[in-house]
């Protein structure tokens, strides 16, 4: 599938393929379906058994673009049925940058350097980010706006002091940054 310039969705009834679609690119990048596990069944089943003769394989042609740098790379993750010396069919995982083969840990390392995992699934599973607890959530909104947690920012002596200066009062600030501390703790644990 080619995918539009800026924004693609993905829309279809239940069972069209749009999660099978999802696994297809986080099985490429990250060796994991669309629910993160590691342990599933790329392959294509007929009545009900894998069908290991045959190789599974995901290429994906992406264009990096960074301050320094544009750049295409194609990937390829090819999941290819060997037969041991018992007879037994095993899976071999094999993987490719533009056409060179990796390891599948050197492929892993690579990809890490382009996107971490949790951030690609952050930006493409609205399920994902609904799957992380509230401080994961504002702290990975606070990531991609570019501004520090409300925590870090209320907790820190330079703005308390900032704040402070500009309340009269007749607390002292030790007193002040304590009691600031205090309350915040508690908006936290409300």
């Amino acid at each position: 599938a080619e995918f539009c310039r800026d924004v693609t969705n993905i829309v279809g009834d239940n069972g069209t393929g749009k999660t099978s679609l999802y696994s297809g690119v986080t099985w490429l990048l990250f060796g994991k379906d669309a629910y993160g596990r590691k342990e599933f069944d790329i392959r294509k089943r007929t009545n009900g058994i894998s069908n290991s003769e045959v190789d599974t394989s995901v290429t994906g042609t992406f264009r990096i673009i960074t301050e320094e740098s544009r750049e295409t790379i194609n990937l390829r993750r090819v999941l290819r049925g060997i037969k041991d010396k018992q007879g037994v069919w095993r899976d071999n995982t094999l993987c490719y940058v533009n056409d060179v083969p990796k390891l599948v840990s050197e492929y892993q390392e690579y990809i890490s350097t382009i996107i971490p995992e949790d951030e690609f699934r952050i930006l493409t599973s609205i399920n994902y980010f609904l799957s992380l607890d509230t401080k994961e959530q504002r702290d990975y909104l606070c990531l991609m706006a570019g501004v520090r947690p409300v925590e870090d920012i209320l907790s820190s002596d330079s703005v308390l002091k900032t704040v402070y200066k500009e309340k009269p009062t007749n607390i002292t600030l030790s007193d002040y940054i304590k009691l600031s501390r205090e309350t915040l703790k508690r908006l936290k644990d409300d």
